[in-house]
C-alpha cells in the first residue's frame, strides 16, 4: 500500500495538470471568439505547468489567423445600371482592419465594360471602403463580375448592366380570339426613341399567327402597334408571339379557337408622347378588339379639352378616326391652338357606345414666342 502510493500522487498531480492544462485551453478559446488581445495573460493565470506552453502558443496563433479580415461583401449603389453611367462600390471586410489600414484588391472580370480601381483601402479599424465603377455603354443586357481579394480570400459580385434604350413591355389587344381574326400588339421602349426611330423585332412561334419581321417606334416616342393576322383552325391552338430590342425579349401567349369572330369592340387609345411634351403635332392610334367589319369602323376622338384640342386644320373639336374594313387599328393625329400656358389634358375614343379614355394625363407646353 505504501508502496503504491508515490504512483497514487503522480497520478493526482498529472491529473490537476491535466485539468489546468483544459482550463487554459478553454480560456484561450473564448478569448479568441471574443477577440480578446489578453490570451497570454490569461493563460498564464488560468494554466500552469506542463503543457501551458503549447497551449499558449496554439492559441495566440488562433487568434491571430481569426483577426485577419478578409472581404466579406461587394455590393453597388446602383445595381442594375445603365451602360455608360459610373456607380459607387463598396468592399466590407469580415473585420476592423488592423494598424496601417488594409489593400484590398479590385478586378473587373470585363474591364472593358467595366472599369475599377486597381486597389481601394480600409482604413484602420474601419470594415468598409468605396470606389467608383465606369462602365461603358452597351447594346444589350450583360453582368460583369467584379471581385476583391484580401488576405488570399475573395468576395464577387455581379454589376448588371443594362442598354439605355430597351423594350419595357407588351401587350395583346386580346389574348384569346378565333382563327381568321386580327387583332393588334403595342411594344412599349423605356425611354423615346432616337432621332431615327428604333426597330423592334417580332415573331410568331406557328404561321397561324402572322407578324411583320419588325415595327418602328418612331422618333421621339416610346410605343408602337402593330397588326396580327390569323388564321382559322380546326382545334384550340396557342401561339407565341414575341418581341425583341434592346437585349430584351419580351413574350406573350395567343390562343387561336375555332369558334366565329365576335363583333369588335372598342379595345384602346394609344397617344404616341411622353407625359409632357412641347407643341407639337401628335400622332395616335386606335384599336379594337378584332377587325372592323364591312364598310370600315368609325371611331370618335375627342378631348377634354375642347377649346384647345384639335383634330384637323379647320380647328374641329371633334375627330373620326376610320379603321379600314378587315383592320383592327388606324392612326389620326391631333394639335392645339390658343395655348397660353402649359395645359393638362386626357384624349378619348369612342365606338359604338363603349368610350375609352387613355391612362396617361398630357401635359403641353406651347412653343416659345417668336
Amino acid at each position: 500500500m505504501l508502496r503504491s502510493l508515490p504512483k497514487i500522487m503522480e497520478a493526482r498531480s498529472m491529473s490537476r495538470q491535466l485539468k489546468r492544462a483544459l482550463v487554459g485551453a478553454a480560456a484561450a478559446l473564448a478569448l479568441v471568439v471574443s477577440g480578446g488581445t489578453s490570451v497570454a495573460a490569461a493563460i498564464g493565470t488560468a494554466a500552469t505547468g506542463a503543457g501551458a506552453e503549447t497551449i499558449e502558443s496554439v492559441a495566440v496563433a488562433a487568434h491571430l489567423r481569426a483577426a485577419k479580415p478578409k472581404p466579406a461583401a461587394v455590393t453597388f449603389a446602383v445595381n442594375p445600371l445603365v451602360g455608360g453611367k459610373k456607380t459607387t462600390g463598396t468592399v466590407r471586410l469580415s473585420a476592423p482592419a488592423p494598424a496601417g489600414g488594409a489593400k484590398v484588391m479590385l478586378a473587373s472580370k470585363n474591364p472593358a465594360f467595366v472599369k475599377v480601381p486597381a486597389s481601394v483601402k480600409v482604413k484602420a479599424g474601419k470594415r468598409t471602403a468605396t470606389f467608383t465603377a465606369k462602365t461603358k455603354a452597351t447594346a444589350k443586357k450583360r453582368a460583369v463580375a467584379v471581385t476583391a481579394t484580401l488576405n488570399g480570400k475573395k468576395a464577387v459580385k455581379k454589376l448588371k448592366l443594362t442598354p439605355k434604350r430597351f423594350l419595357k413591355g407588351m401587350t395583346l389587344s386580346q389574348a384569346t380570339v378565333p382563327g381568321g381574326t386580327a387583332l393588334t400588339g403595342t411594344v412599349t421602349l423605356n425611354s423615346p426613341a432616337p432621332a431615327k426611330g428604333v426597330g423592334v423585332r417580332l415573331e410568331s412561334s406557328s404561321f397561324r399567327a402572322e407578324v411583320d419581321v419588325a415595327v418602328t417606334v418612331p422618333a421621339g416616342q416610346r410605343t408602337a402597334v402593330f397588326n396580327i393576322g390569323t388564321q382559322k383552325v380546326a382545334a384550340q391552338q396557342k401561339v407565341k408571339i414575341s418581341a425583341a430590342y434592346g437585349g430584351v425579349t419580351l413574350s406573350r401567349t395567343l390562343t387561336l379557337t375555332a369558334g366565329a369572330a365576335a363583333a369588335p369592340e372598342l379595345y384602346d387609345i394609344v397617344v404616341h408622347k411622353d407625359a409632357a411634351f412641347v407643341e407639337d403635332t401628335v400622332e395616335a392610334d386606335v384599336v379594337l378588339t378584332g377587325p372592323a367589319p364591312a364598310g370600315g369602323a368609325a371611331v370618335e376622338v375627342t378631348s377634354n379639352k375642347p377649346g384647345n384640342v384639335v383634330f384637323d386644320a379647320q380647328g374641329a373639336t371633334k375627330g373620326i378616326a376610320l379603321i379600314p374594313a378587315g383592320q383592327p387599328n388606324v392612326k389620326f393625329y391631333f394639335g392645339f391652338k390658343n395655348l397660353t400656358g402649359p395645359l393638362t389634358f386626357t384624349i378619348s375614343a369612342t365606338y359604338n357606345g363603349k368610350t375609352v379614355v387613355d391612362a396617361q394625363t398630357f401635359t403641353v407646353t406651347p412653343l416659345a414666342a417668336g
